[in-house]
């Protein structure tokens, strides 16, 4: 299940260029205003309109207050892996009817990995990925396989979108590891925090849920965890918004923007986690420490 942030027909504000520019161009305070500070600089104001026209410049004359504010996504933290320029090739584990992988084509080469042959259709059909190999990570050897179709046996990154909870725990351990022996740098992965109930959803059996997932599960094996599709609070059955009243959507995006999900994946409905397998660098140079084993006389 890949949940999405909730779109409304309207921003909340409006925060086009032209008005942030006719703010900086209103004249300073007098003094009266309630909360002004006599003793600030009398530069101050001036420095801030300028800082205001500057950003009202460099924002899209479309980007609304909203869209600034939102919280990164599953797409926007992929996104920041393969903005570093290290990601050349990507794997997507359990591609079906969409890929947050696609949309870096053709800067990247995507390949599509399902054991089903119905998903790995279907995503042929919509052309999410360059090459495709339908096969069982948990039972075959990737690396051999990708081979035989011209592909070199690991990819620099390999994405876990929605696919780990469809597992139990042992096999979900057993797929992590799978994982990084396709991958020579990330890992990315997202999945509801905790276990979500779901069922076979449109008639898909693999639809159904069998496991949850916790921070402390993810960063005991190296990931760093982040927090994403909006608060576990607000969230329900395949992610929908519980606030069913008008104006819920946007109490509980702000209950997001307050709660800081990204940073704070406690909060979150859905984990990211990425992990680096080639490790953390080291901070200390010199040679290394041999110890000698001690001898007793």
């Amino acid at each position: 299940m890949r949940g999405r942030f909730p779109k409304m027909d309207k921003p909340i504000l409006s925060c086009e260029p032209r008005s942030l520019w006719e703010l900086s161009k209103r004249p300073p305070p007098n003094g009266s205003e309630p909360g002004f500070n006599r003793r600030s600089s009398p530069n101050h104001w001036d420095s801030t309109s300028q800082a205001l026209a500057d950003i009202g410049r460099s924002l899209p004359e479309t980007m609304s207050l909203r869209e600034i504010l939102r919280p990164k996504n599953a797409s926007d933290f992929t996104a920041g892996l393969i903005a570093g320029g290290e990601v050349q090739s990507a794997i997507d584990i359990g591609c079906g009817c969409n890929s947050h992988l696609s949309q870096f084509r053709p800067r990247i080469l995507t390949i599509g990995i399902d054991s089903d042959l119905v998903s790995i259709r279907l995503s042929k059909e919509r052309g999410l990925h360059d090459h495709y190999v339908q096969a069982n990570i948990l039972t075959e050897d990737i690396g051999s396989l990708l081979e035989k179709v011209g592909l070199p046996r690991k990819a620099d990154l390999v994405g876990l979108y929605g696919v780990i909870e469809h597992l139990p725990r042992h096999l979900g351990f057993e797929l992590l590891r799978a994982c990084e022996a396709i991958t020579n740098k990330y890992i990315i992965l997202e999945t509801p925090h905790g276990f979500v109930p779901q069922g076979p959803e449109y008639g898909n059996p693999h639809q159904r849920h069998l496991s949850g997932w916790y921070i402390q599960d993810f960063e005991a094996l190296g990931y760093t965890v982040h927090g994403t599709t909006g608060t576990r609070y607000f969230r329900g059955y395949m992610a929908e918004p519980t606030l069913r009243f008008p104006g819920g959507t946007i109490c509980e995006e702000l209950a997001t923007l307050l709660l800081g999900i990204n940073s704070r994946p406690q909060h979150a409905f859905n984990l990211l986690a990425i992990k680096d397998v080639r490790g953390v660098p080291a901070r200390h140079a010199g040679a290394p420490v041999i110890l000698q084993p001690q001898t007793t006389t």
